[in-house]
């Protein structure tokens, strides 16, 4: 036995720190739920609205297949199948974000990367096989394809740090002490009323393009549309100058930095390959108008404001407010987290609800091509959109944390 471990270790199939047969007790639990959160309450709920989602698209597949006259017995069976995976998937992350699995290694690293690899082929599926048609009008079936994608890549993220944490044994930790979280919402009224603000715009400006787009006036819509998305990153970028004057201090726990990070770079990275494509499709087209300087404008000020901003939420997810009594009056920096949470959520529902041409030019169109065009969108749209819905997240996550109040309770 021995010489069969080592021979594993070699090929990295065995952790050097894995407990000999002989002296594995008896009563060593499987699996534990006391690990690192593999997700905090607010991405598992958007985990469970997008999987919802995706659970009605395949069974309403199975429905209509069931209802034509040439339905094929396989694709019922694939539909519904998809269906019960998306379900069960949801709610194994659902029950178990803080398991630990302790035993079988090996099989369980084969499942898990077995997961990452079906979410993974979702995302690509969408892409590649779906019919490669742009739109004019806001289809259900797009909605609901976007959201099996957020759907694929939380799950994916997720799964990817429950992998990491197989076999890892559980820290010697010394006894702490019980606090009282206390919560507090005071100093968010002008952050909460200018974002609600900024909401209504971007919703009455999202019902006002899309009623253009119907009529053919996609001139209009276009215009519409990018004059938002200027105004809406000007707004975000000009109240993030405001976290200079915050005075925070390190925490010394970091919740979630992990898988935080991982899904905030790949959303962060989709959103500048997507504005770098448009800057570069208008540059090169060589037709310059009011309109193709609007959309150069809206896409630079697009790569400056998604920048910045996930900057200071990598920064900003580390920080806690400090213990003098002149932060904690004041709450420096709350005012501007409380906008941006609420100016994001704003953001990712235009995002979710708009055309996938909207905001673009046919000049830029025609310079990529058609095909090449689609594949473009459809590849870095998901992301756009789940960069927006993750931003929101965070800053949820850090408008709970970073000022919350803990006090003592005495045994």
């Amino acid at each position: 036995l021995d010489g069969v471990r080592k021979l594993l270790r070699n090929f990295r199939l065995m952790p050097l720190n894995s407990v000999t047969i002989e002296d594995e007790p008896k009563n060593q639990s499987k699996a534990t739920h006391d690990g690192p959160s593999a997700g905090s309450l607010f991405l598992r709920f958007g985990c469970i609205v997008f999987g919802m989602i995706g659970v009605i698209y395949y069974l309403f597949n199975a429905v209509l297949c069931l209802g034509r006259e040439k339905c094929y017995t396989v694709s019922v069976i694939l539909n519904l199948c998809a269906g019960i995976f998306m379900f069960t998937q949801m709610h194994f992350i659902f029950c178990n974000w803080k398991i630990t699995i302790l035993q079988s290694p090996i099989i369980s690293r084969f499942g898990m990367m077995h997961l990452i690899s079906t979410n993974f082929w979702t995302w690509m599926r969408y892409i590649l096989i779906e019919e490669a048609v742009l739109s004019e009008e806001v289809s259900i079936s797009k909605l609901m394809h976007t959201s099996v994608v957020e759907y694929s890549i939380i799950c994916g993220a997720i799964i990817f740090v429950l992998w990491r944490n197989i076999g890892q044994t559980k820290q010697e930790r010394s006894l702490k002490r019980k606090f009282q979280i206390r919560i507090d919402c005071s100093k968010t009224s002008t952050g909460l009323f200018l974002g609600l603000l900024h909401l209504t715009m971007t919703l009455t400006s999202l019902a006002i393009s899309s009623l253009y787009t119907t009529r053919g006036l996609d001139e209009r819509a276009s215009n519409i549309f990018a004059v938002t998305n200027i105004v809406q990153r000007g707004s975000s970028c000009s109240t993030e100058n405001q976290f200079s004057d915050m005075k925070w201090m390190i925490s010394t726990k970091i919740f979630q930095e992990s898988l935080d990070s991982i899904l905030l770079s790949l959303g962060l990275i989709g959103q500048m390959i997507f504005f770098m494509a448009g800057i570069v499709g208008i540059a090169a087209t060589n037709k310059w108008n009011s309109i193709s300087l609007l959309l150069l404008f809206k896409h630079s000020t697009g790569l400056v404001q998604v920048g910045t901003q996930g900057s200071l939420i990598f920064i900003a997810c580390k920080l806690r407010i400090n213990d003098e009594p002149q932060s904690k009056r004041e709450q420096p920096g709350k005012q501007t987290i409380t906008f941006l949470l609420v100016a994001n959520i704003g953001i990712f529902l235009m995002n979710f609800f708009e055309d996938g041409s909207a905001g673009f030019s046919k000049d830029v169109i025609s310079f990529y091509g058609k095909t090449n065009w689609i594949y473009l969108v459809r590849s870095f749209e998901p992301l756009i959109i789940f960069y927006r819905f993750h931003s929101s997240v965070c800053l949820a996550e850090i408008w709970k944390s970073a000022y919350s109040i803990k006090t003592n309770i005495s045994p």
